[in-house]
């Protein structure tokens, strides 16, 4: 499966640069190994998470997206990312939200699942960086069932 592009894009308030860059030489890693472009973004601000992921869907074939760290991002990478993955449904593109916290701890009261109504959206949280992974390798298998 070459020539699949994946895109990673990380919403305000996410983890510092360096934490990010370490993010993001892990997520290049396993694209390597699985033969997958890797488009790995940050975007804080909310017409630029709607760019990313509605206006450059052409640009991409699955999407991985963390929409904010919690209060750090506050509510704008929030729905931002909830109405730009609403108006890209209906074209089927493998879409997974990654968390690296677990938002359902009871003292993580300010992160919250996306909720499309259309479903098709995956979630994984709290397993910090291997999330970013794991939802890479569900991102994967999801693209080579469509191709066989």
């Amino acid at each position: 499966m070459t020539g699949e592009t994946l895109l990673i894009l990380n919403g305000p308030g996410n983890p510092t640069n360096s934490d990010l860059q370490k993010i993001e030489a892990a997520c290049v890693e396993r694209c390597n190994a699985l033969s997958v472009k890797l488009d790995f973004r940050q975007a804080n601000a909310e017409e630029e998470v709607h760019r990313r992921i509605v206006r450059d869907s052409d640009n991409y074939d699955a999407l991985i997206v963390s929409p904010s760290a919690g209060a750090l991002g506050g509510n704008v990478g929030y729905e931002a990312c909830r109405a730009a993955i609403e108006a890209i449904m209906h074209l089927n593109k493998p879409v997974i939200e990654v968390h690296i916290e677990n938002m359902f701890r009871s003292e993580v009261q300010s992160l919250r699942p996306l909720q499309v109504p259309e479903g098709g959206l995956g979630l994984v949280c709290g397993l910090g960086v291997k999330g970013y992974l794991l939802a890479i390798d569900a991102t994967y298998r999801q693209l080579m069932s469509r191709a066989a």
